[in-house]
């Protein structure tokens, strides 16, 4: 599985905003490969992706991720109020696209 993740909007200045990470999930150790598999599986993306974002949100992260897996590429595009805390963790320590 690869995931390609990379963000727009968000409040000016925010180091956060319009990062782009890539990462193999092949190359992960066994714990953390089966803790992100499971995150960034596209069943639970769908899950996610399906649950509106809270209104009266303003200068939002959104966030673009592809995953491609055995079955193809799927891409979604999610608000950062949509994403859990720990999904959220996983995505800071995923390495930056060179």
């Amino acid at each position: 599985m690869m995931i390609e993740i990379s963000t727009s909007g968000g409040f000016g200045g925010l180091q956060a905003a319009g990062m782009t990470k890539l990462a193999t999930v092949e190359d992960l150790p066994q714990p953390e490969h089966d803790r992100i598999c499971a995150a960034f599986a596209p069943s639970a993306l769908a899950e996610i992706a399906g649950k509106a974002p809270p209104a009266g949100r303003a200068d939002t992260i959104t966030y673009d991720i592809t995953v491609t897996d055995d079955s193809g590429a799927h891409h979604f595009k999610l608000d950062e109020t949509q994403i859990p805390p720990t999904m959220l963790d996983m995505i800071d320590a995923l390495p930056r696209k060179r």
